[in-house]
């Protein structure tokens, strides 16, 4: 007799907010760069040690988050937390310790056997002070440790009931839950911090830090997974130059037009062919991190070589420069430019990508002018899912702009997209980018006379040829994937 199938269901899965895993991945992509690594168990262990005349180990069991009012559900009762401020913010973090280690801690501490102990007797006035004189040196230590912080500790009252612990502190709120194992001699107990969602979210999610001890415990921490990620590729671009155009600017681009590129410090050399000479960028990625600027050659095998200089951490690049159109369609100038505004670039192939980019930068500016709760309701791109969004609106007629009223059509100058002119680009790996140093020669494929290639958001758009324009370097378009 055959036996019945019936499909397998997981139950009692732990249900997460994405607020919740953002917070918990912030913190623990935080931690490498505190001082919680180098030698501060050894030294808290020593300081517990000495306190309370025993043999103190701590172990990080795990994290957990908590949902709105699930924090006092979690509390024992009796209970013994401890409030700490964090000036000089606002928030709140809460020390618990389960009552039997804290009663074995005071008991060794004014040179008892710790014989008498129970779990489920609250502290006494004098035991609390005597566990407040604790928590007040591990503080203390703690607040050494985070002088590069802009985060104080502060005790402000140690609870030993829910009820008087709500009216300090709102227990109802979402918080993340950091266990840990404190063994005392052969007692064994636990610890929990609990830090408040809006403290991780808001407090560790800034730059790296800056040059200090922060930094290079990060970059040890790099070091040792680098080999994780040795293999992983990126582009390194090499950039003649790049310029911000109006949407409309870069839908009426045709071959012909020269695009004069401003504040380069290339420049062309007479010769047959002209090749490039002068100092470069050179981006991994977007580039948004760092750039490398080097010295652009012509090697032995008569191809362009970068010789590297220096690396540099930096901001968003910002582009900068000019458009000058030639002559546009049937007519020149503006009545030209006029013309060629309401062009889609409807070509197939790579120039699909622009097209659906420049088509939802549109979209936005329509429905922000509309007064549209969500300007990425219809087509679009979701920021969550990365999906394209198709509609109604969209199958009723791809030219948004023919349709536009004349006070949204403005809106359409103040979206802009980066035009980038790049003489090259190789493929590095993560180990490539790890190693790269000043006097590094990168080779390219291109050779003097070659055409570059003009890209927008990443896809190549068409072929440039480099000219010289009153002494400047430009770029005229050679082809348009049209």
């Amino acid at each position: 007799m055959a036996k019945k199938l019936r499909k397998y269901r997981l139950q009692d899965l732990p249900r997460l907010t994405r607020e919740q895993v953002r917070a918990t991945n912030a913190l623990l992509c935080h931690l490498p760069q505190t001082p919680f690594e180098q030698g501060f168990k050894s030294r808290l262990r020593d300081l517990l040690s000495q306190l309370v005349h025993a043999d103190v180990d701590v172990w990080f069991d795990g994290a957990r988050a908590l949902a709105q009012g699930e924090l006092k559900r979690v509390l024992a009762e009796p209970t013994c937390v401890a409030v700490v401020g964090l000036p000089p913010r606002t928030d709140k973090a809460l020390l618990e310790v389960d009552l039997t280690v804290a009663q074995f801690a005071i008991d060794k501490m004014l040179g008892g056997g710790a014989e008498d102990v129970d779990g489920q007797r609250p502290l006494s006035e004098i035991e609390d002070g005597v566990f407040s004189f604790i928590l007040l040196k591990v503080l203390q230590l703690v607040t050494a440790d985070l002088e590069e912080s802009q985060l104080g500790l502060r005790l402000e009252a140690v609870h030993g009931t829910l009820a008087s612990l709500k009216e300090r502190y709102p227990t109802s709120d979402a918080c993340l839950c950091l266990s840990f194992k404190v063994f005392f001699n052969q007692k064994v107990g636990f610890a929990r911090i609990y830090l408040p969602l809006a403290l991780l979210s808001e407090a560790l999610t800034g730059a790296p830090p800056e040059e200090g001890p922060a930094q290079q415990r990060a970059f040890a921490r790099m070091q040792q997974r680098i080999d994780l990620v040795r293999l992983v590729t990126a582009p390194l671009v090499v950039e003649v130059g790049r310029i911000t155009l109006p949407v409309a600017d870069v839908e009426a681009l045709d071959t012909e037009d020269i695009i004069l590129v401003e504040d380069s410090e290339l420049r062309l050399e007479p010769g047959e062919p002209p090749a490039l000479t002068g100092r470069a960028q050179c981006r991994v990625g977007d580039g948004a991190h760092g750039v490398l600027t080097g010295t652009v050659v012509v090697g032995e095998r008569g191809r362009y070589e970068i010789q590297v200089e220096a690396i540099a951490p930096v901001g968003t690049p910002r582009p900068r420069g000019h458009l000058f159109l030639g002559t546009v369609g049937t007519g020149e100038g503006e009545a030209g430019m006029a013309s060629e505004h309401a062009r889609e670039l409807s070509a197939p192939g790579i120039v699909d990508e622009v097209e659906r980019s420049l088509r939802a930068r549109r979209a936005v500016a329509v429905r922000a002018l509309a007064g549209s709760t969500s300007p990425l309701g219809h087509g679009g791109v979701d920021d969550e899912t990365g999906a394209e969004h198709s509609d109604s609106q969209e199958e009723q007629g791809e030219d948004d702009g023919d349709n536009m009223p004349s006070a949204s059509a403005s809106l359409l100058d103040d979206v802009s997209v980066a035009l980038v002119v790049e003489l090259g680009r190789v493929s590095v790996s993560a180990a490539d980018v790890v190693q790269l140093r000043p006097g590094h020669v990168i080779e390219l494929s291109r050779k003097p006379g070659d055409a570059v290639d003009l890209v927008v958001d990443g896809k190549r758009i068409g072929k440039g040829e480099l000219v010289e324009v009153d002494g400047e370097l430009g770029v005229r378009i050679l082809s348009l994937a049209k």
